[in-house]
């Protein structure tokens, strides 16, 4: 799933979008739309399958996206507010890297050499920019994909105005999914993400270009590209609201 930059990234490009109809200028406002691009992290391991409203056939398999049904059934009536507004943000953004970026960039294999997606039969993993096959287990490591994302955070910190959100004691989501004391963690970890930063734009694209699993330009488009698409469902979310709801809320 993408991290906590790529969803702050994103974010940064959707707020002066989203002033066309809500106080974005508002701190308060702001903050909690922030809040809400990580609230779905909150929780870890176990945990994600509920924040991340994924479906529990899919527990079997390594890349799990969000069943938005789910999500648009029982929050689909509150989506205007900044915090659920973000959350969604979230969820869509996962649900396209799952659905359609992690297909062009992985491919993995069992034991005997065929595609599989299932947790316990992968073995190995194809690396579609450079071809390269790895053991899954050395994938999944700071050599390659979980590596990857502290690389590339310099170039996104560089590139966009990201904002970190900061704790707000008066925010209750009002979500059985999430716990909101359970932000200290996130904010925590993102203070030290920032402390991390390389001292320039210049250093963190030298860092980004060392990332071994993601061609980092075409990620970037492809987050901003799904902020656009998130902002068209916005559209028709606005254009009618029950509609939208009764007609994503279905099970595909």
């Amino acid at each position: 799933m993408p991290g906590y930059t790529m969803h702050l990234a994103e974010a940064s490009q959707l707020l002066p979008k989203l002033g066309k109809y809500y106080p974005v200028a508002d701190p308060v406002w702001r903050n909690r739309f922030l809040i809400g691009t990580l609230l779905p992290d909150t929780k870890i391991r176990e945990g994600k399958q509920y924040t991340h409203f994924w479906n529990p056939d899919d527990l079997v398999r390594l890349a799990r996206a969000p069943e938005m049904a789910r999500f648009y059934r029982k929050y689909g009536a509150r989506l205007e507010e900044p915090c659920m507004l973000g959350y969604w943000a979230h969820l869509y953004l996962d649900t396209c890297y799952v659905n359609s970026y992690w297909p062009s960039m992985l491919t993995f294999y069992d034991e005997n050499g065929r595609e599989s997606d299932r947790m316990d039969e992968i073995r190995q993993v194809r690396i579609a920019k450079s071809g390269e096959l790895v053991p899954v287990g050395r994938f999944y490591s700071v050599d390659y994909y979980y590596g990857d994302y502290n690389r590339m955070n310099g170039y996104f910190f560089g590139k966009y105005p990201i904002e970190v959100p900061v704790w707000d004691e008066d925010l209750d989501p009002g979500m059985e999914e999430v716990e909101i004391r359970h932000m200290h963690r996130v904010l925590g970890e993102m203070e030290q993400l920032v402390a991390s930063l390389p001292a320039t734009k210049e250093e963190g694209v030298r860092q980004a270009e060392q990332a071994k699993a993601f061609d980092v330009p075409d990620f970037d488009r492809f987050i901003m590209e799904n902020g656009k698409e998130f902002l068209k469902a916005l559209e028709e979310y606005r254009a009618d609201r029950e509609g939208f709801v009764q007609n994503h809320s279905k099970t595909k």
